[in-house]
C-alpha cells in the first residue's frame, strides 16, 4: 500500500489467486479480497482509499472467488483501468479484470454499502446479483460491464439483476462514453431499484428493514444491448425494474443522457407497486438502437406501469421526450388506471 496524493492508501491487487492473507503490500501477492478486507480495515479521513490492478500478463486477467468477496464497507475507488492495458478512453472500452462468480453459490459479486466508486471491471456469472448497492448509498458505478464477457458481445449473465440498487443517490453512468455501463446478459433485470415498503404500508409494529431508494441517476447506459448499442445481448426480465422505489431519474435531457434500454425479454421500464412515484423517464432509446432508428426491440412494452402513480414520461420541453419504438407489447401500458404524467 502507499498513500494517494489526497491522503488515503492505495491497495494493488497483483494476483488472481483468491487468497485472503490480510495482507496486501508490495511484499506478498495481493488478491482482490486482499484488498478489499485491507481498504475495509484502514480507516478514511474524508478520503477514500483506492484499490488498483497490476497483474501480471497480456489480456484480461480473471478473478474467481472461491467464496463470496466481503461487502465494501468502507469507501474506496475500485479501479480496474489502472490494469496496464485498460482503458476507457473511447467504446468500446478495453476493459482486463473480470471478476467470474461461477464457483461460488448463494452470493452477488460486489457489494457497494456507501461512498465508494467501481470503474473498469467485467463481473458475471455470479447466482445472485452482479453488483448490489445497500445501505448508506452515494455510490458511482461507470465503465462497467455486468453480465457479459470481456467484448461486451457474448452474454455471461449473473442469475439476479446486473445492479441492486437498495439505498439513496447512487449514480450508474454518466453523460459522457467513458461514463457508460453495459449492463447485459442476466438473468434478471438489468437494474432493480428497490426500496422496503414505507413504515406506513408496512404492519403494525413493523418498520423497513432499508433505507428507502430515492435520488438514483441512471444515465448513459446500455441496458439489454451489446457493446455497440445496434443488437440485443437481453436480460432475461426487464431493462430496468422500479420496485416501490421513488423519486429517481432515468436518463436526462442533456446530450448523451438517454440510456439505450432494448432487447430485454420483458419490459424496457417496468414501475411497479403503489408507492413508486415521482420517478422522472426522460431523454430515452426504449426498443430502438442508440440511433433511435432501427429497431432492437423488448419484448414486452416499452414502459410499463403496474399499480405506480404520479411518475413522468417525458415531457415538452427539449430532450425530454423518449424514443420508444419496436417493441412487442404496447409503448406504454397503464395498469389499473393510476394517473401518470
Amino acid at each position: 500500500d502507499v498513500d494517494t496524493p489526497q491522503g488515503g492508501f492505495v491497495f494493488t491487487v497483483t494476483t488472481t489467486d483468491d487468497t485472503s492473507t490480510g495482507v496486501c503490500d508490495i511484499v506478498e501477492p495481493c488478491s482482490l479480497r486482499d484488498a478489499i478486507e485491507a481498504a475495509n480495515s484502514h480507516p478514511n479521513v474524508g478520503v477514500p482509499d483506492e484499490i488498483h490492478f497490476a497483474i501480471p500478463g497480456s489480456g484480461v486477467q480473471t478473478i474467481t472467488p472461491s467464496t463470496g468477496l466481503p461487502h465494501v464497507t468502507d469507501p474506496v475507488i475500485i479501479n480496474g483501468l489502472t490494469q496496464p492495458g485498460a482503458s476507457c478512453a473511447s467504446w468500446p472500452p478495453t476493459l482486463l479484470i473480470e471478476v467470474n462468480g461461477s464457483a461460488v453459490s448463494q452470493t452477488s459479486g460486489l457489494t457497494l454499502v456507501g461512498d465508494s466508486t467501481l470503474m473498469g471491471l467485467v463481473i458475471n456469472r455470479f447466482d445472485q446479483d452482479g453488483v448490489e448497492l445497500r445501505f448508506a448509498g452515494n455510490n458511482t458505478l461507470y465503465c462497467n460491464f455486468i453480465g457479459t464477457d470481456a467484448s461486451g458481445l457474448e452474454g455471461l449473465g449473473n442469475s439476479g439483476s446486473g445492479v441492486l440498487v437498495r439505498s439513496d443517490n447512487n449514480v450508474i453512468g454518466g453523460e459522457t462514453p467513458d461514463r457508460r455501463n453495459l449492463l447485459a446478459g442476466n438473468l434478471g433485470d438489468g437494474i432493480t431499484l428497490y426500496a422496503s415498503p414505507k413504515a406506513g404500508h408496512l404492519a403494525a409494529g413493523a418498520a423497513p428493514a432499508e433505507p428507502g431508494t430515492s435520488g438514483n441517476l441512471v444515465q448513459g447506459n446500455f441496458i439489454g444491448a451489446n457493446v455497440s448499442g445496434a443488437a440485443p445481448l437481453g436480460n432475461q426480465a426487464n431493462g430496468i425494474r422500479i420496485l416501490a422505489a421513488s423519486d429517481n431519474t432515468i436518463g436526462g435531457t442533456t446530450p448523451g443522457a438517454e440510456n439505450v434500454i432494448s432487447g430485454n425479454a420483458q419490459h424496457g421500464i417496468l414501475l411497479s407497486w403503489f408507492w413508486a412515484n415521482g420517478n422522472v423517464i426522460q431523454g430515452n432509446r426504449i426498443g430502438s438502437d442508440v440511433g433511435g432508428y432501427a429497431p432492437v426491440g423488448n419484448g414486452g412494452s416499452g414502459i410499463y406501469f403496474e399499480d405506480a402513480s404520479s411518475n413522468t414520461v417525458g415531457g415538452l420541453a427539449a430532450g425530454e421526450g423518449n424514443r420508444i419504438a419496436f417493441n412487442g407489447g404496447d409503448g406504454i401500458t397503464v395498469l389499473n388506471g393510476y394517473e401518470n404524467s
